[in-house]
């Protein structure tokens, strides 16, 4: 039976812990497996298990996006980028697989499988500059501990916001009209 500290979810933490506690360590799992992916020796098979990585840790980070709010659009901008590389390289290596068996379409698989391996090498560059050392690795984990580490005033706030009066929802029913008074 696992302890307290290994479920996923602690029911006796709210929200914001428990997503403070969880985010950092996802993240920690998925740039250890980019640069395990995006090692030059890595084949499609290791890539495209990134690339289905790539999904489900973005499509996570959009689920917590009302706890941590506009600064976290960056690092869901940089997952799109990534997963629109490996989207477009697994399109030609699908392509390619598919018409394996038709006659004479050798020259276009080539071209399909050169245009896959330029894609994925487009992303390890990228990958390099943008991702791929450890302070970008760091600042991304310190980035979901901080909802951790806020006020009780400032988890309140992200947990139940308040509109101001003046920006209340108002009815979409036409206003009651007054009865006209008498001068």
């Amino acid at each position: 039976m696992k302890k307290t500290a290994d479920k996923l979810w602690r029911p006796d933490l709210g929200v914001n812990e428990n997503v403070a506690r969880r985010l950092p360590k996802l993240a920690k799992k998925y740039f250890k497996s980019g640069h395990r992916a995006l090692d030059k020796e890595r084949d499609w098979k290791d890539v495209h298990s990134f690339r289905l990585e790539t999904k489900k840790f973005r499509y996570t980070l959009e689920l917590f996006r009302p706890q941590y709010g506009p600064g976290l659009e960056k690092r869901i901008d940089e997952l799109k980028h990534i997963q629109t590389l490996l989207g477009d390289a697994n399109d030609y290596v699908v392509t390619a697989g598919l018409l394996e068996p038709v006659a004479g379409s050798e020259p276009l698989r080539s071209r399909l499988a050169h245009k896959a391996e330029t894609k994925v090498r487009e992303l390890r560059s990228w990958w390099q500059e943008n991702l791929g050392t450890d302070a970008v690795e760091r600042r991304w984990i310190l980035y979901f501990q901080r909802l951790g580490t806020q006020t009780s005033a400032a988890k309140k706030a992200l947990l139940s916001p308040k509109q101001p009066a003046s920006h209340a929802v108002r009815s979409s029913r036409a206003p009651e009209k007054q009865p006209a008074t008498k001068r």
